[in-house]
């Protein structure tokens, strides 16, 4: 049936016939992100015919805004002012599962730092969400699910960086950012599947005898100090720490703080830890909780390099 489909389309005498016959699939099929990126990773391969059809039936069907522009979606439809941000879209050769919930802070610092008058925090959580609808076309509520981060929090970080771009100089900035950064990740050969991981990880912690090894020989401090609890509570705060390593997500999204807050409806003691853990690694880096910060990265090194190459690692299944 597939190269019963093809043969008649290709035997059509113009591009116009050929969109009419390619329209009913395109439509059906545009939802599916997967389809997306593989007919963005495949069109080389595709004549210069087929490529112009579909990519122009690809840009009409991306979702318009309530006045019917192509435009990137926001809060309240600030993006609206952010129009010439659907220039970028149609180039870019990833998907979501290429991007992390925050893009990395050397991806941060090669291509958008400069003066300190924007949040790099709300830049980076807003770059992510730019790149997944520039290369998917999705609304920031879907992004939002596809990263596993909150709406509300997505909605308050692009709602800074809109009225930070107000400015036609930031929005210069902006713009010529996310053109380096589509156009290296787009050269580069094998990107990080930041999706893969963050499915792996989804109900994992850090297995008990694993958790032995890592704090094993941790000081504890004097009275008042701030030694980890090397049971389970300290076992969560380092699973927190290791997810946000490998995952590049903001540890404050970890799917370990939002089951207990999910259960309790209320911040949990787990968020509290986990961010005394990371400012005793600015702080007092010798402490327990620093060396324990820092003994996460190398472990977490090496579970990242073992989910990338489809290998099974070892964790509890469910949160906790």
């Amino acid at each position: 049936g597939l190269l019963t489909a093809a043969s008649s389309i290709l035997a059509l005498g113009d591009s116009r016939s050929a969109a009419q016959a390619l329209h009913p699939l395109i439509t059906s099929a545009f939802p599916r992100i997967s389809w997306q990126r593989c007919f963005r990773v495949a069109q080389d391969t595709c004549s210069p015919g087929l490529q112009a059809v579909i990519a122009l039936q690809m840009r009409s069907l991306r979702p318009p805004d309530r006045r019917g522009a192509n435009v990137i979606a926001g809060p309240g439809n600030p993006a609206a002012k952010l129009k010439w941000l659907s220039d970028l879209a149609g180039d870019c050769r990833f998907d979501h599962r290429h991007i992390p919930q925050r893009i990395p802070v050397a991806w941060y610092e090669r291509h958008f730092a400069g003066p300190g008058d924007v949040s790099p925090r709300a830049l980076r959580r807003a770059v992510a969400i730019y790149l997944i609808q520039l290369s998917c076309a999705l609304s920031v509520k879907d992004t939002s699910a596809l990263l596993g981060i909150p709406h509300g929090r997505s909605l308050s970080s692009v709602f800074t960086i809109t009225r930070w771009a107000s400015d036609p100089a930031n929005a210069r900035r902006l713009a010529a950012g996310l053109q380096t950064l589509i156009s290296e990740l787009n050269n580069t050969p094998c990107l990080t599947d930041y999706g893969h991981r963050r499915d792996t990880l989804a109900t994992w912690s850090i297995p008990p005898a694993d958790w032995q090894t890592l704090s094993a020989g941790i000081s504890t401090p004097g009275r008042g100090g701030t030694a980890p609890d090397q049971g389970h509570r300290g076992r969560l705060v380092a699973s927190v720490l290791a997810w946000a390593k490998i995952t590049e997500g903001d540890h404050s999204a970890a799917p370990l703080i939002f089951a207990q807050v999910k259960a309790s409806g209320r911040p949990c003691q787990l968020a509290l830890d986990v961010n005394q853990a990371y400012y005793q690694r600015r702080v007092r880096p010798h402490q327990a909780l620093g060396n324990l910060s820092y003994r996460i990265d190398p472990y977490a090194a090496r579970l990242a390099a073992l989910i990338d190459n489809g290998q099974p690692i070892a964790g509890t299944t469910t949160p906790g």
